[in-house]
Formats: C-alpha cells, sequence, structure tokens
C-alpha cells in the first residue's frame, strides 16, 4: 500500500510538473501572438500614416517644381529646389514606410554615395537659429555604386549630422565635414572626430 502511495504521489508530482511546463509555453506561445498582433497594428498604423502623407507631399512637389519653371530671383529659385529635393526625399521615406506596412523586404539599388552626400549636404545648409554652423562635403570623384536603399542612406547622414549640429552647439569654429572615399574595396564615409 506503500509502495501504491508513493508511485501516486511521484506519478502527481510528474503531471503537475508537466502541466506546468505546458502553462509555461502556452503563455509564451501567447507572448508571440500578442507581439505579432502589436506588430500587425503598428504595421497597418504606418501604411495609414504614410498614406495620408502622400497627398500633401505632392502638392509641395507640384507647386515647387511649378515655381522652379517660373521667373524668379535666384535665391527663391534656390529655396525651391530645395524645397523640392527634402519633399522628394520625405517621399522615399514615406514609401520605404509603406514597404514596411506591406513587409516588403528593402530593395538594395545601385546608389551613387557621393550624390546622396552632396544633396543631403546642400540641404542641411540652413539650419534654422544656427547661422555659425557650416556644413560641408568632400566627395572622391571615383567613388564607385554601393548596393543599398537612397532614402535609408540619406535618413542615416541627416541624423548624423543632426547630432553633430548638436554636439558642436556652443563651440567656436562649428564646421561639420561629411567626407565619401573610396579604398579597398569599399566606400568610406565620415566626419570629424569631435561631435
Amino acid at each position: 500500500l506503500q509502495e501504491m502511495r508513493a508511485e501516486l504521489a511521484r506519478l502527481n508530482q510528474e503531471q503537475a510538473l508537466q502541466l506546468e511546463r505546458q502553462a509555461r509555453d502556452l503563455e509564451a506561445k501567447a507572448a508571440v501572438i500578442e507581439r505579432q498582433r502589436r506588430l500587425e497594428l503598428a504595421a497597418q498604423t504606418t501604411g495609414q500614416f504614410a498614406h495620408d502623407l502622400q497627398n500633401p507631399l505632392s502638392v509641395i512637389l507640384g507647386f515647387s517644381e511649378m515655381g522652379m519653371t517660373q521667373s524668379a530671383p535666384p535665391e527663391t529659385l534656390q529655396m525651391l529646389d530645395r524645397i523640392h529635393r527634402n519633399a522628394d526625399r520625405c517621399r522615399g521615406l514615406v514609401g520605404n514606410l509603406m514597404s514596411f506596412a506591406r513587409g516588403a523586404r528593402v530593395a538594395k539599388d545601385p546608389v551613387d554615395v557621393g550624390e546622396v552626400v552632396m544633396g543631403v549636404v546642400s540641404g542641411a545648409h540652413d539650419v534654422p537659429g544656427r547661422e555659425d554652423l557650416r556644413i560641408v562635403s568632400e566627395v572622391s570623384p571615383d567613388l564607385p555604386p554601393i548596393l543599398g536603399d537612397r532614402n535609408q542612406l540619406a535618413r542615416v547622414l541627416v541624423n548624423l549630422i543632426g547630432n553633430a549640429a548638436q554636439a558642436m552647439e556652443g563651440l567656436a569654429n562649428q564646421v561639420i565635414t561629411v567626407r565619401a572615399a573610396a579604398g579597398a574595396g569599399r566606400v568610406r564615409l565620415s566626419g570629424p572626430a569631435t561631435g
């Protein structure tokens, strides 16, 4: 009788452990499902947000293009060109958001790094309230194209320039130099060690 009770207790303990394991597995699966649901919701929201941004961007692009065809002072034409380039970059970012929302992979196309650097630097020249800040580019003429996403590269550069500008606030001789050079089968982007 004691042996039967001991065996019964052992079996009950095994079943209790098995039930605990199953409960933990179910909790983990429920957490994965919840995370997946939240990601899907975030993707839907992102897609809707990106879609809603397309209309005003189209208006900005259209009016800036139309304005550049009019006779106007050179400063006005330069501002319209900057507006157009930055709105076009935003359109690319919106496209990336929509691709994310659809679950598409990021395209890897040939990208002219020098062109991206010069475009970002020329668009970043006028930092409101930072007339003391100069942003310059040094681009090697022999840069090979790289495979990547042009808009993501531009976004990274804009963020790095913004971070450097914040770090240099209050310093004398505020110059941010973005360099792009080729070497050893690579394209290297760099900036000053300060900032």
